[in-house]
């Protein structure tokens, strides 16, 4: 959901919703004995790929109050699972967003990529060995902070020397 003001505030609240929903059946399907790892895979099948539905687009652009909204969430379904069967299975949402936007960045980077035009051209190898603090790709300029947190600035400031 993209707003107006090109915030993220909709779709936070939208996502947090839908989630929201999906988290009562998972309450019942403990209720009914469903056993410890099949409710983790409802979870993982059912509730997260809601959190995580076009994450790469929207990861770097969020408030830390929108992330936390959103990570608690996995908190909640921790809570109704069980702390000590689920909390060492399920990898934090933002360490996963995280992970999908390097993934989605490497895979820009590669030239049989239809959006791999988006990326700027390389730096001339000459000019990286003198810099000392060179990138292969540079970073282009981004006046206001919306572009700065845009997926493409935030991916070539982070994640190109990893």
């Amino acid at each position: 959901m993209v707003t107006d003001t090109l915030t993220w505030n909709d779709n936070t609240i939208s996502i947090c919703s839908k989630a929201s929903k999906r988290l009562h059946f998972l309450k019942l399907l403990k209720r009914s004995g469903m056993s410890t790892t099949d409710l983790i895979y409802y979870y993982t099948a059912v509730i997260r790929p809601v959190l995580e539905y076009c994450s790469v687009v929207w990861h770097a652009s969020i408030t830390a109050e929108q992330s936390r909204q959103i990570d608690s969430i996995q908190r909640r379904a921790v809570r109704i699972i069980g702390f000590s069967e689920c909390a060492s299975q399920l990898t934090p949402l933002k360490e996963r967003r995280n992970n999908q936007a390097k993934k989605f960045f490497d895979a820009l980077l590669r030239p049989d990529n239809c959006l791999h035009d988006l990326i700027p051209v390389d730096r001339n190898r000459d000019a990286i060995d003198r810099l000392r603090h060179a990138n292969r790709i540079p970073v282009p300029f981004a006046r206001t902070e919306r572009y700065k947190r845009s997926f493409l600035i935030n991916a070539l400031t982070h994640f190109q020397n990893c």
